[in-house]
C-alpha cells in the first residue's frame, strides 16, 4: 500500500512538474512584434527577424521612433523621411509610442504598439485618447519593462480590461516591480 502511494505521489509530482513547464513555454516570447493602435494590424516574426521590415514589407507601413532630439526616425531606414515601399510608393507611416520588452532593463522580444499621429499623447488630456489594450497571446504576463516615446506615459494591469494592480504612470520602467510577467492589459496616453 505505501509503494503505491509512493508511485501516485511521484505520478502526481511529475504531472504538476510537466503541467508547470508547458504552462512557462506557452507564454515563451521568441521574436518582436508590432500592434498598430489606429488600424489594429499587427505582426510577429521569429527571434532575430527585423519586425520594421517584415511590417514594412507586408503592410507597406513604415515604422518610426522619436530620436535623440525628438526627431521622427525610421526603423527601416534610419532616417526622418518616409522611404518608398517595392512598387515606388510612399509607405505610410506610424509612430511607436510605446516598446513593451520581456525582460527588464528593455531586454528580450520586443512589442511595439504604434499609432498614425505622433502628436497624439501631446493633445491634452481632455482630448487625448487612450491608445489602450490587452496583451494576448504570447505577451500575455510577460512584461517586465517599458518605455513610451512621443510624451506618452504607460500604465499596466494585472487583470483584463484595466483592473487590479497596476504600475504606472511613466515614460520609462526598467523593471515593472512587483507587476513582473502579470501584465494583462495596458493604456498610453
Amino acid at each position: 500500500m505505501k509503494r503505491i502511494a509512493s508511485i501516485a505521489a511521484t505520478v502526481l509530482l511529475g504531472l504538476v512538474l510537466v503541467l508547470n513547464a508547458s504552462s512557462a513555454q506557452a507564454n515563451e516570447v521568441v521574436g518582436d512584434c508590432w500592434v498598430d493602435g489606429g488600424s489594429k494590424r499587427s505582426l510577429c516574426v521569429g527571434a532575430g527577424e527585423d519586425i520594421a521590415g517584415a511590417v514594412f514589407e507586408q503592410f507597406g507601413i513604415e515604422i518610426f521612433t522619436e530620436g535623440l532630439k525628438g526627431e521622427p526616425v525610421s526603423l527601416v531606414s534610419g532616417d526622418s523621411t518616409v522611404s518608398e515601399t517595392s512598387r515606388g510608393v510612399s509607405a505610410a507611416a506610424t509612430y511607436t509610442l510605446g516598446i513593451f520588452y520581456a525582460h527588464a532593463n528593455k531586454g528580450g522580444a520586443k512589442l511595439f504598439v504604434t499609432y498614425g499621429d505622433h502628436t497624439i499623447c501631446s493633445w491634452g488630456s481632455i482630448v487625448t485618447p487612450n491608445l489602450a489594450g490587452a496583451f494576448g497571446g504570447v505577451w500575455n504576463n510577460v512584461i517586465s519593462s517599458f518605455e513610451t516615446n512621443w510624451g506618452c506615459t504607460g500604465k499596466i494591469w494585472d487583470l483584463a480590461n484595466y483592473s487590479g494592480d497596476t504600475f504606472g504612470w511613466t515614460t520609462l520602467a526598467n523593471s515593472v516591480g512587483g507587476m513582473n510577467d502579470r501584465a494583462t492589459s495596458y493604456q498610453l496616453t
